[in-house]
């Protein structure tokens, strides 16, 4: 950007998952849930991406783990997380 003469703010610039995302800041501050989150998508999501539909799924049965997950979703994003019951190997709520 420098070289190409182009001024901007790095504190205004918006990214998105995918097209039909909504847009939220790309300097995300450092904070204790965002590192949760990092750590729950590692350790029980799962990226979905399909040819209608591109999703961050995180799963859990364990109500003490889910409510965490839904704290830190709201607290990064400002969104309440969909939610769904899920089956396969049992049952889990995916949000």
């Amino acid at each position: 950007m420098e070289a190409a003469g182009i001024n901007y703010d790095k504190e205004k610039i918006l990214v998105k998952f995918d097209r039909k995302s909504n847009s939220f800041p790309a300097m995300l501050k450092i904070t204790h849930e965002l590192l949760r989150i990092i750590g729950y998508v590692i350790s029980e999501g799962s990226l979905n991406r399909g040819k209608k539909n591109n999703r961050i799924s995180l799963y859990s049965k364990d109500k003490v783990i889910l409510e965490d997950m839904r704290k830190c979703i709201m607290s990064v994003t400002g969104k309440i997380p969909r939610e769904r019951e899920t089956k396969g190997f049992g049952t889990s709520t995916e949000l």
